[in-house]
C-alpha cells in the first residue's frame, strides 16, 4: 500500500490504540481529466433539476431500503419506502391525487407479490392521474428471461443488484427522459 500511494505522489499513515483498533489513512493528489470533469459537471447540473422529485423504493430487505434511500436522498430526491408490493400499491393509490410518486424502484423478488406483478397492477389496473415510471431492481435477472415482452413493457428498465449511486442516478434520469 505504501509503495502504491508513494507512486501516486501521496503519503500513508497508521495509528493504533491497544484494545481500540487501528486507523489507516492516505493522501494523494488525484485529478480528473478534462473529459471526466465535463461529464461530471453535466451530470451534476442535470441531477440538480431532480431535487424534490418523489421516489418510492419497494424492497422486502430493510438493508436494501436503507441503502437505496440513502443514495437517492443524497441526490435530493424525496424518498419514501415500502417493505412489500401490497404496501406499495396502497401508497401509490393514496398519494396519486395529492403528491404522486414520479419514479418507483421496485424489487423483483418479494414474498406475497413480486415486483413485476405489482408493476403490472400499477400500470394496467389502477386508475391513476399520474402513472409513475417503474424501474425493476433485481439480483435475479435470469428469472426475467422467460417473461413475455407484454409483461416487461410496463417497466422503464431493469437494474441488476447491487447498485452503485451512478448507475442508480442514470437509470432515474433516463426513466424521467432526462438522459443518463
Amino acid at each position: 500500500s505504501r509503495q502504491l500511494v508513494e507512486l501516486m505522489g501521496g503519503s500513508i499513515s497508521a495509528a493504533s490504540e491497544p484494545g481500540k483498533g487501528s486507523t489507516f489513512a492516505f493522501e494523494a493528489p488525484l485529478l480528473l481529466d478534462d473529459s471526466d470533469q465535463a461529464v461530471h459537471q453535466e451530470r451534476a447540473a442535470r441531477s440538480s433539476s431532480l431535487a424534490g422529485v418523489r421516489v418510492l423504493i419497494v424492497d422486502d430487505n430493510d438493508s436494501a431500503l436503507q441503502i437505496l434511500s440513502h443514495q437517492l436522498s443524497h441526490f435530493s430526491f424525496r424518498v419514501e419506502t415500502a417493505s412489500s408490493a401490497a404496501k406499495a400499491l396502497e401508497l401509490v393509490a393514496a398519494n396519486d391525487k395529492t403528491d404522486p410518486f414520479r419514479v418507483i424502484l421496485m424489487d423483483f423478488v418479494m414474498p406475497g407479490m413480486n415486483g413485476l406483478d405489482a408493476s403490472i397492477i400499477i400500470r394496467r389496473e389502477m386508475e391513476l392521474n399520474h402513472y409513475p415510471k417503474i424501474i425493476l431492481v433485481t439480483a435475479a435477472s435470469r428469472m426475467l428471461e422467460d417473461e413475455p415482452n407484454q409483461r416487461m413493457e410496463v417497466l422503464e428498465s431493469v437494474l441488476p443488484k447491487p447498485l452503485n449511486s451512478s448507475t442508480l442516478l442514470d437509470a432515474v434520469m433516463e426513466a424521467l427522459e432526462m438522459g443518463p
